[in-house]
């Protein structure tokens, strides 16, 4: 009887092995490009490249990635001042307006985006940019799950941990392009959040401020961060415009 009880119980261990094996998802090791159409991705993401973007949203789409692991690593060299090497990006274009990225959920355990610039330029790890002359759809970028860390370097530019830019200056502005709703927003309810930004430009400038920015927060634009955080940075934080 314990022979057969034992062999029952290794074939159930067995055959529930085989079923989580069949049912693992393939990790995906690309960029995510929602200019086109929503994109859902609930495998784990590890992609390494040289793509301006690890995760792209725009023109009211939405890309969603519930994965456990999440990883771009980001790599290029600029060359001018306006080029820049983004993490996850949410733009506004086509006269529509912004795009809602959407990274992790209660169930995810890493985000990580590593971006290095050894040009000109910027290296970012999250922007959220709304141009006030291309429709009222907001540009947002919600991050949740347990550890979410930001690596990024910019040999000649700026290197920024969060980046938001609604383009509006003042309260007409605002409701003219949607509003408190319509804002650029990055909300990060991650538990625990690491901002590591690092520039080849050691020095400040004139305005005392570093190459090297935790949280960039310029033209009304929105960045709310609800749990744990550290920022290793020159300058922790930049704001401006009535941003919040």
């Amino acid at each position: 009887v314990y022979m057969l009880t034992k062999k029952y119980v290794y074939g159930s261990l067995a055959l529930a092995v085989m079923l989580a094996c069949g049912s693992a998802q393939a990790e995906v090791t690309k960029y995510i490009d929602a200019s086109a159409g929503n994109k859902d991705v609930t495998a784990d993401v590890n992609y390494t490249g040289n793509a301006n973007y690890g995760v792209y949203a725009t023109a009211g789409n939405s890309a969603t990635l519930t994965g456990k692991n999440i990883n771009f690593a980001i790599s290029g060299s600029g060359d001018n001042e306006d080029t820049k090497y983004i993490g996850a990006l949410s733009d506004a274009t086509n006269g529509i307006g912004g795009g809602l990225v959407k990274l992790g959920d209660e169930n995810t355990k890493n985000i990580t985006l590593d971006v290095k610039n050894t040009g000109l330029g910027y290296a970012v790890g999250v922007r959220a940019l709304r141009r006030n002359d291309t429709g009222k759809k907001p540009s947002k970028i919600e991050v949740n799950g347990e550890n979410f860390t930001i690596n990024a370097y910019s040999e000649k530019g700026n290197a920024v941990g969060l980046m938001a830019q609604n383009c509006t200056a003042n309260e007409t502005d605002l409701k003219k392009y949607g509003g408190e709703e319509g804002r650029a927003t990055i909300i990060v309810n991650a538990k625990n959040t690491v901002i590591n930004v690092s520039s080849g430009i050691t020095e400040p400038s004139e305005s005392g401020e570093y190459n090297n920015i935790g949280i960039m927060n310029y033209s009304q634009g929105k960045v709310e961060i609800k749990n744990n955080l550290t920022i290793n940075a020159g300058t922790a934080i930049s704001t401006r415009g009535y941003a919040e």
